[in-house]
């Protein structure tokens, strides 16, 4: 997918609106589509075969980070794993995560291998990078907190995605 030719950034305002999986230790930013670009590239995500979200979120923490968290902690009481847990999403709510788009597009393509009985799954995604400052911070301190050293992850939203498996489309 070809970079857009206006590389302009939009301010948006700070938010709070996050979810904070102690289960999963995952954290997102829910965020307004209304914030981005999306609908004008649903004409090449229709040619691509992808399908526009229906959720829109900024992943703060994700899936791979969160099972690393949950690795880290697993030999402490229940008592002592939930204070870390609830200690990362006070951390999370510490910060506005103002974020600002930045007006490219990539098409990208993620193959996962078979696992607990699931066949190889391919995923595609078109997302749209943005700057999120606070994810640095947020990072560091998290880091901290739990004396690892997370790489901070690559701020986006994806906008439209399919996969090769049904069940992962969306």
């Amino acid at each position: 997918m070809e970079q857009r030719e206006n590389n302009s950034i939009e301010k948006q305002e700070g938010t709070t609106d996050l979810t904070f999986s102690k289960e999963k230790a995952t954290l997102l930013l829910k965020i307004n589509p209304e914030d981005f670009s999306v609908n004008t590239l649903q004409g090449f995500a229709n040619q691509e075969g992808l399908s526009r979200k229906t959720e829109f979120h900024i992943t703060l923490i994700g899936r791979e980070t969160g099972e690393m968290i949950l690795e880290r902690l697993r030999e402490l009481s229940a008592e002592e794993k939930d204070k870390i847990l609830s200690a990362i999403e006070r951390l999370s709510r510490d910060f506005k995560w103002p974020y600002s788009v930045i007006e490219e597009h990539y098409l990208i393509s993620k193959a996962y291998p078979e696992s607990e009985g699931q066949d190889q799954e391919v995923r595609r995604s078109i997302v749209q990078p943005i700057e999120l400052p606070d994810l640095i911070t947020f990072y560091a301190k998290l880091n901290e907190l739990l004396g690892t050293d997370f790489d901070v992850p690559f701020p986006h939203i994806t906008l439209f995605t399919t996969s090769t498996r049904d069940d992962m489309k969306l």
